[in-house]
């Protein structure tokens, strides 16, 4: 597997590698589990970070397709803290 380093220093995989391993493709569905797979993610103190700079990075895609992504992944986690 490629790894990136990045400015911080921390090693990362690349973003399309993850995606195609978790099999998504970009429909409804896909949309669906990759923001469940980001709620998760945002849920692990080791992972919070990433999860929330995949989710912007996703939501600023020219393509459109994961326009609000973060958003939803913002009303995800304030639900699960209780903040609504």
């Amino acid at each position: 597997m490629i790894l990136n380093k990045h400015k911080e220093g921390s090693m990362d995989v690349p973003h399309g590698l993850i995606d195609q391993a978790l099999g998504l493709t970009g429909d409804l569905p896909t949309y669906k589990k990759t923001l469940e797979h980001l709620i998760w993610m945002a849920s692990m103190q080791g992972a919070k970070h990433y999860a929330w700079e995949r989710a912007k990075k996703l939501d600023a895609d020219p393509s459109g397709f994961w326009k609000g992504i973060a958003e939803d992944l913002t009303k995800a986690m304030n639900e699960k803290s209780g903040k609504n």
